[in-house]
């Protein structure tokens, strides 16, 4: 079932764009994440 859903999402470019978008924030939030220090 999943498989039919790549075949018919997988050839228009918006879909690889929102990919490609969402793979870069989750990149630079977990980058991000790192950097922060809670104290208590």
């Amino acid at each position: 079932m999943l498989r039919t859903e790549l075949r018919k999402l997988l050839p228009y470019r918006t879909a690889w764009i929102i990919l490609l978008l969402f793979t870069g924030l989750l990149a630079a939030t977990v980058a991000g994440a790192g950097s922060v220090n809670v104290n208590g």
